[in-house]
């Protein structure tokens, strides 16, 4: 079987992926690499500083790679085919909270190049699907308690329908119902084929989800690990 065969069912792949910021002594990334099957819920875990928002930031293109390489579908993460259809939770967003709920989620509509027709229902699904109440829809985000701009947050995330879904830290900030909700939604978006990378640092979180576990410290994966 040829190499490229080996990776047919892969949607990401991620080459020796090295990663120093200026002015550090210290390799953010050192030399990681793994594979994530179309389809799998994929967890990145370890401790604060030890290299996970980083190689989110890689894989979404945002970030230059010192030497490496990160493949997504077979296209770099930089480019543009790859970005209509990934979608992004971060882990603390700045939200424009002047606009409302709504008024949010149409601009990221259009930014995902969804057609405008549909934009009502689709941007009523993802408040639905989020669990914010139609009573706040219309209301400004500066009104808006941490929780419910988590859920906006990944309510953006599910907007464009995406293929790719990276999530960083998505229960930061939620009550119990709204971990619960993140879990019964990573579970609907897997069902139907979507393929996710969730960042944390709670592993029990990322075991209630996850197909397979990357523990990483300092850098470097220290295992991969089936749940």
């Amino acid at each position: 079987m040829t190499a490229s065969n080996d990776h047919a069912q892969d949607a990401v792949v991620v080459s020796a992926l090295t990663k120093t910021y200026k002015g550090s002594d210290v390799s953010a990334l050192n030399g990681i690499s793994f594979s994530v099957t179309k389809g799998e819920v994929f967890g990145l875990i370890g401790p604060n500083g030890a290299g996970k928002t980083t190689l989110i930031g890689c894989l979404l293109g945002l970030l230059t790679p010192d030497a490496g390489d990160v493949s997504i579908f077979g296209l770099p993460a930089d480019s543009l085919a790859v970005r209509r259809i990934t979608g992004y939770v971060p882990e603390r967003s700045d939200f424009e909270h002047w606009l409302t709920a709504r008024q949010f989620l149409k601009y990221h509509h259009g930014l995902a190049g969804r057609n405008s027709k549909d934009a009502n229902s689709e941007i009523d699904q993802c408040l639905e699907a989020v669990q914010l109440s139609p009573t706040v829809w219309n209301r400004r985000l500066k009104t808006y308690a941490r929780g419910m701009l988590q859920r906006l947050n990944i309510a953006q995330m599910l907007i464009g329908k995406p293929t790719l879904a990276l999530l960083d830290e998505p229960t930061l900030g939620l009550d119990p119902n709204g971990v619960t909700l993140v879990r019964n939604l990573l579970r609907k978006m897997q069902e139907d084929g979507v393929t996710i990378i969730v960042n944390s640092h709670q592993l029990d979180e990322v075991e209630r989800v996850c197909d397979r576990v990357a523990f990483i410290k300092q850098g470097k994966i220290g295992s991969i690990e089936n749940i």
